[in-house]
């Protein structure tokens, strides 16, 4: 008996997989957009502003911090003692001040005599921490001579420079004068009493 005879394959194609005849995208799609490349820059841009604001504001704040609870010292009285000049310094801060450094130097000056004027010091001195709202006495042994003389005038220079508790430097500027002569007459100089 014979076989069933077998069907011969034809010489067609066979059917593609699946998907195989999909087309496949250029290659410009993967590429970003234009406009989502600039987009990210500004994003990133305004996030760098942002960040810049807010270091801004911070150190603003530190700032203000410290200004509204540093030592301020200011000079309360100033007077000649006999032989004695003696100045008062109080602070008016929140905070003490720390190493107060004075510089004072005496300036004496005969205006009918033609000599020159005599200059005693630099007087350095050094205080200790000045808690808030107490006081500290500088006081200079620095004679002087009230020899009725109305030409004759003491003057007295003084710089005085300090650190607050934030190690920022501040300095207190004081000058006082004696006018000689019958009527004793001492004060402030019209110019260079200030502090910062």
């Amino acid at each position: 008996m014979k076989r069933a005879a077998q069907p011969v394959a034809e010489d067609h194609p066979q059917a593609a997989p699946p998907g195989a005849s999909e087309i496949h995208p250029s290659r410009s799609a993967d590429r970003p957009h234009p406009w989502t490349i600039a987009l990210s820059i500004a994003a990133i841009t305004v996030a760098t502003i942002s960040s810049g604001v807010s270091l801004f504001s911070a150190h603003l704040a530190i700032e203000n911090f410290q200004l509204q609870n540093r030592a301020w010292l200011y000079v309360k009285e100033a007077k000649w003692e006999s032989y004695w000049f003696r100045a008062t310094l109080i602070n008016r801060g929140k905070t003490p001040t720390n190493n107060v450094e004075p510089t004072c130097t005496e300036l004496d000056v005969d205006d009918l005599s033609g000599n020159k004027p005599t200059v005693i010091g630099p007087a350095p001195l050094r205080f200790g921490p000045i808690p808030p709202d107490q006081t500290e006495d500088l006081t200079l042994g620095i004679p002087h001579d009230k020899n009725n003389n109305p030409a004759r005038r003491t003057t007295v220079h003084c710089r005085i420079d300090y650190l607050d508790v934030f190690r920022q430097k501040h300095q207190v500027n004081l000058c006082y004068v004696l006018m000689h002569g019958g009527d004793v007459s001492v004060g402030l100089c019209t110019e260079g009493n200030d502090s910062n």
